[in-house]
């Protein structure tokens, strides 16, 4: 579990979302709705706080600096990376 007072845990807990739960790609995509509503289930489970406690602006922001770009026109999409169907299998040592 990540103590969520630590400086820098929204930009661990992304990335371990991005690891466990996302594809990457350059003709990806994935509706705002869906892919932070994921990212919430991932944050309470990562951090046992509420789920609404989540912090969108931060996880937008971790999002642009990582290169990945929304756009607004109509829905609201993230383009780069789409949500896997299941989390991605831990790998074996």
């Amino acid at each position: 579990m990540i103590d969520t007072h630590e400086q820098g845990n929204v930009s661990e807990i992304v990335e371990q979302f991005l690891d466990q739960w996302c594809e990457q790609g350059t003709n990806l995509r994935v509706t705002e709705r869906a892919l932070f509503a994921k990212f919430r289930v991932f944050w309470g489970q990562a951090t046992d706080r509420w789920i609404h406690e989540a912090p969108f602006s931060e996880f937008h922001a971790e999002l642009k600096s990582r290169g990945f770009r929304p756009t607004s026109t109509g829905r609201h999409y993230w383009y780069g990376l789409r949500l896997l169907r299941s989390k991605r299998k831990e790998e074996q040592p």
